[in-house]
């Protein structure tokens, strides 16, 4: 009578269900390296780009614009945050 082996029957498990997981982890392991990259993208653009305050300052009681650039800065603001010039 062959004796019944049960790391045998374990790693054949194992075996098979890693196999049947393959392709799911990879699609998982891709969805996430996908929202990694645009997550990176955000926060770069946001720590480098064009700063977004700026559009959120639309009531004109709240901006200044600088008379040099254009750009529009807090009122409360002593220098345009591009070019540095004075604002009145």
């Amino acid at each position: 009578m062959p004796r019944f082996n049960a790391d045998r029957g374990l790693n054949r498990a194992f075996n098979e269900l890693g196999k049947a997981m393959n392709a799911p982890m990879t699609f998982i392991v891709t969805i996430g390296l996908v929202v990694a990259v645009f997550a990176a993208a955000l926060i770069l653009t946001r720590a480098f780009g064009q700063s977004d305050s700026n559009d959120r300052l639309s009531a004109s009681s709240e901006i200044r614009a600088c008379p040099k650039c254009g750009l529009r800065n807090k009122k409360r603001a002593k220098y345009c945050g591009h070019c540095g010039k004075r604002l009145g």
